[in-house]
């Protein structure tokens, strides 16, 4: 396979991979936030009642 043909392939394959990555990225954010958020409040729990 030439160079020029083996980077066409590359190229397309990112691109049609690429949308399903941002959708998961899209997906996963909101839980990454909510996760953080429960593990903040937890800690500030933790040290008002000294557990």
């Amino acid at each position: 396979m030439k160079n020029r043909y083996r980077a066409a392939v590359c190229v397309s394959l990112i691109w049609l991979i690429k949308p399903f990555w941002y959708l998961y990225f899209g997906l996963m954010l909101p839980f990454h936030v909510f996760g953080q958020w429960f593990a903040d409040y937890e800690q500030k729990l933790k040290k008002k009642f000294k557990i």
